[in-house]
């Protein structure tokens, strides 16, 4: 994130060095987080084929995106595809897993519990 003036990310630069990391780490997975003041998480992950990301629940709200490949996301028992381009908004406690149907990378970008509350 470096601009003088605006902070900036270039996901095309990031993509491809986190994709080497889940090809050669043992779990088939890799990831990389930028902190936006305290509010505000973005974090990039890379699975490959198969690899499956287990239930869990975020206090604040989130969004995953998927930058590249394709992901099977299951929202509280509702199971959905998520090719390239495609993003869920889930709202604060949603329970969620997810699989990589193929080589994947997603964005995941976070609020912070207190921004929640706030809201």
């Amino acid at each position: 994130m470096t601009n003088a003036k605006l902070p900036t990310l270039n996901f095309a630069d990031e993509v491809p060095a986190l994709v080497d990391v889940s090809v050669r780490a043992p779990s088939g997975r890799g990831a990389k987080s930028w902190l936006v003041a305290d509010s505000l998480r973005l974090t990039m992950h890379a699975l490959m084929k198969g690899i499956n990301l287990p239930l869990q629940k975020n206090p604040a709200p989130l969004s995953i995106q998927v930058l590249q490949g394709e992901i099977r996301l299951t929202v509280e028992g509702l199971v959905v595809r998520m090719p390239q381009g495609m993003v869920a908004l889930l709202e604060p406690g949603t329970g969620h897993s997810l699989e990589a149907i193929s080589d994947s990378v997603f964005l995941v970008t976070t609020g912070s519990a207190a921004t929640a509350r706030a809201a």
